[in-house]
């Protein structure tokens, strides 16, 4: 797979590189870009696919936790187990497929799963780990690490910080301190982090208007920098996902929701959680980088040891040993998303796309 494929090469300054679920880790992290959530119950999941119905997708969650009825979970999980057991033996080439991950509830759940489906869980991509916190990470990563070992799989786990203990900011430190020291036993394992702000809203009875980001809701952005503080340092560098914006169809949402896919790239944060294909398009187009960023950061990362000098644009100071992080962010981003020509926008990519929804 890879980004715009479809798309006139004259748009790039360099083009998106492929990459599968085999890609190393540190870009597949990189390549999710806008990663669409479908409940476990949700028919033709299979024709969905296999036809590649949304042409732009590159990552699906199939979800078993709050998208599904407790009421009809013992059926959802032998949908979703049909499911695999089809996609393991009628498609040839799984590489091919978009990233596959499924979202369990709990740690007995994924056993429960994985005991049915044994080394067809090749398929997937990894799993993602609702409500991740100190009480349930230990549970959830230790059964995905002996998962592995036992069918020689290398699943993926993506946890999602969405807890009340990370919410209140009375046991926030602790609880991410915890979480942090948790993963260090299994960072090659963490695909990336992933941040639930509907869970985090819900606890204060708030529900964002159309016209209002993220990172405009007060007690929502302070948790996010928390969040981005503790995982996003240099030395222990996770890649973390931005949470999900709810509205669609209508100009005014997808004004809301480009201005957020930027604030959330302008805070380092990478690739998105949708619930609707029309948002998929959006996502990836901002995630493509610039030619002036891409300009900047290459003479960065060359000039690493040296001091200060002026950017090719003749608009900026660029400091290396400063702005070197950055850089190769920047250049990650670039492998898989490529970079556009000059005076190429993202707009420009969303009006060549079939539909045209700007």
């Amino acid at each position: 797979m890879k980004y715009f494929s479809g798309l006139s090469s004259s748009l790039f300054y360099k083009q998106p590189t492929e990459f599968s679920k085999v890609t190393a880790k540190h870009n597949l992290a990189y390549a999710l870009g806008a990663t669409l959530y479908m409940p476990a119950d949700k028919s033709g999941i299979f024709d969905l696919l296999v036809a590649k119905k949304y042409a732009n997708l590159r990552s699906i969650v199939i979800d078993l936790e709050d998208a599904i009825s407790d009421d009809v979970i013992e059926v959802c999980e032998e949908q979703f187990i049909r499911l695999i057991q089809r996609l393991h033996q009628e498609i040839t080439n799984h590489e091919e497929m978009p990233l596959l991950f499924v979202r369990v509830r709990n740690a007995e759940q994924l056993q429960r799963i994985s005991d049915q489906l044994h080394n067809e869980l090749v398929v997937l991509t990894g799993v993602v780990m609702p409500k991740f916190d100190a009480s349930n990470a230990f549970d959830f990563c230790e059964t995905l690490q002996q998962i592995n070992s036992q069918y020689q799989l290398n699943l993926y786990a993506m946890p999602i910080l969405e807890s009340t203990v990370i919410m209140y900011k009375e046991s926030r430190l602790e609880s991410l301190m915890k979480i942090n020291d948790i993963l260090k036993n299994y960072k090659s394992m963490i695909l990336m982090l992933r941040i639930g702000a509907t869970d985090f809203s819900g606890l204060y009875g708030i529900r964002r208007k159309s016209s209002t980001t993220v990172h405009e809701i007060a007690l929502l952005n302070d948790v996010i920098a928390d969040i981005l503080n503790m995982f996003q340092r240099k030395e222990n560098h996770y890649v973390i996902a931005g949470p999900v914006y709810e509205y669609f169809n209508t100009m005014p949402a997808m004004d809301t929701f480009i201005r957020e896919i930027q604030q959330n790239i302008e805070n380092g944060i990478v690739g998105k959680t949708v619930i609707h294909p029309s948002h998929i398009d959006v996502v990836q187009a901002l995630h493509c980088v610039t030619h002036e960023e891409y300009m900047d950061a290459s003479s960065i990362y060359e000039k690493e040891n040296q001091g200060v000098e002026k950017s090719s644009y003749n608009n900026k100071m660029n400091e290396m040993k400063p702005h070197l992080y950055w850089a190769r962010r920047i250049i990650q981003r670039a492998e898989i998303f490529g970079v556009l020509n000059k005076d190429v926008d993202y707009k420009m990519l969303l009006q060549q796309n079939e539909g045209n929804i700007l």
